[in-house]
């Protein structure tokens, strides 16, 4: 088995924080948006938390327009040196995130921002907008303005940095399969797709004592954006275990927080996801390449022929397929026709990832069911 990652300590992420004097706070924290790094957009986005004395809610991972920390910055510091009538201070209203931030009055003791965020993109829903006051101080507003300019000195990575991950594969971290029982796969629903470069990194973690695999696997993956698949399962003992797969740009455009970073975007949001699991402890971490997954997947008795026009993210799928001992070459083959199992009769998605796993997903069913 791979040995376990260096203690990770995640990097404190940047934020604006708007104080107001009656306990109101709005936050804005940097986070990984993978909608917006697929379609090339600005792939960091912001979590925004408002904190009142009897509300607390956060919104994760909004998307923002270009320019989003230089325009907040310019409001702010409008709204802490203008004097007289609000309406002479251009509203703050970013688009793609939905919000608006206004001077709701002004005067010569202090500020009340109007604060507005948006949510629904259900057609046949309405939209709700959350209404939020802020009385504040002018000298508060200056130091926001300067921690929103801090958002904004930040480009595109240039180089890859690899900074002492260890090339795995999923298949490399479970070590010993035979001791390990795979109990289900998880799919999010998403796929990465593209011609762009992808970084495949997996997370080896031990859950409690006592937790239930699919329960926690959908728990952690859910706050993934970059999860496309994760595996969960069981030791001899019947503790649990889960096996957490991230496929994430190398090289993506943002202007909020830091140089892009794939393998710290990863480990990052994994630690923020695990605050909300019954997690014991992460036992090891994979990075794989490309080629890496090319190499791995060619030794398997599949002509190279068969896999070099393959998408990252399908061979990253047929990866972890290895782990539930679902041939490769019968991926290959079936990648042809959309169907991995053309002899057996069954309602296939014409996907020939999805009809592997969700045959497999029914073997193991019919196990435990005959095991009871």
């Amino acid at each position: 088995m791979l040995a376990p990652p260096e203690p990770w300590e995640p990097r404190p992420v940047p934020r604006v924080r708007i104080p107001g004097f009656d306990g109101t706070v709005v936050v804005f924290e940097a986070a990984a948006n993978g909608d917006s790094a697929v379609e090339a957009r600005n792939a960091i986005g912001v979590n925004v938390s408002v904190v009142t004395p009897e509300h607390a809610q956060t919104w994760f991972r909004r998307p923002v327009s270009d320019g989003f920390p230089e325009r907040l910055a310019t409001f702010l510091r409008a709204a802490a040196s203008h004097l007289g009538d609000p309406g002479g201070v251009q509203q703050f209203i970013d688009a793609a995130g939905r919000i608006a931030v206004s001077v709701e009055q002004s005067n010569d003791f202090g500020v009340v921002l109007r604060f507005t965020i948006t949510s629904g993109n259900d057609t046949d829903q309405p939209d709700e907008a959350s209404l939020f006051f802020i009385p504040t101080s002018r000298a508060a507003l200056i130091t926001c303005a300067e921690e929103a300019e801090a958002f904004q000195d930040r480009r595109e990575s240039e180089e890859f940095p690899f900074r002492a991950p260890k090339t795995g594969l999923p298949l490399d971290l479970l070590s010993t399969p035979s001791e390990k029982r795979l109990t289900g796969i998880y799919r999010s629903g998403m796929r990465m797709t593209g011609d762009g470069e992808f970084l495949f990194i997996s997370h080896y973690v031990r859950l409690t004592e006592g937790a239930q695999g699919d329960v926690e696997t959908s728990l952690i993956a859910s706050h993934l954006p970059f999860c496309e698949v994760a595996v969960h399962g069981v030791y001899a003992t019947r503790n649990p275990w889960v096996l957490i797969t991230q496929l994430i740009p190398i090289h993506a455009q943002t202007d909020i927080a830091q140089h892009w970073d794939p393998i710290t975007i990863a480990r990052d949001d994994l630690h923020a996801a695990l605050a909300y699991a019954a997690t014991d402890a992460i036992l090891g971490e994979g990075i794989a390449t490309r080629d890496t997954l090319l190499q791995e997947l060619a030794g398997q008795d599949v002509p190279m022929s068969l896999l070099s026009d393959w998408e990252t993210g399908d061979l990253a799928l047929a990866s972890i397929a290895r782990v539930a001992n679902i041939p490769v070459k019968q991926l290959a083959v079936g990648r042809l026709t959309g169907c991995a199992y053309p002899d057996v009769e069954h309602d296939c998605p014409k996907d020939v990832f999805d009809c592997a796993f969700s045959r497999w997903q029914e073997l193991c069913f019919a196990s435990l069911d005959d095991e009871d």
